[in-house]
């Protein structure tokens, strides 16, 4: 059985509380300020504690899920913009135009035994 201490001194004007058996309270005899006693048993005591604890292990994993889930969306997103500059990046080499050298530029070759010159 769990030992549960209990102030005796009266929140309110601070004398002494005595225990009323038949409302099972403590009444200070001087202000009449009375605190209702609480019964509990060792098995609910375990019981409040072992389900504090569950909550606070489901509320743990949920959390790790809910991160898990937002680094999923990061990475989808992070990929999703790759994906669309990889695409603009293309689309702009594609689209520019493409030029002739040889129209600015005569190449000129003299020689016939490769003892010749190149002129540009």
């Amino acid at each position: 059985m769990a030992v549960v201490k209990i102030d005796l001194t009266c929140p309110k004007c601070g004398g002494n509380m005595e225990r009323d058996a038949e409302h099972k309270m403590l009444r200070c005899p001087y202000c009449g300020h009375g605190v209702f006693l609480q019964t509990t048993d060792p098995g609910s005591i375990e019981a409040n504690a072992y389900a504090r604890q569950k909550g606070i292990l489901h509320a743990n994993a949920e959390a790790r899920r809910a991160r898990k889930r937002n680094l999923l969306k990061a990475a989808a997103v992070i990929v999703g913009v790759l994906i669309a500059l990889m695409i603009a990046v293309c689309a702009v080499v594609k689209l520019q135009p493409k030029v002739d050298p040889f129209a600015y530029i005569t190449v000129s070759f003299s020689g016939n035994t490769g003892d010749g010159t190149a002129e540009v």
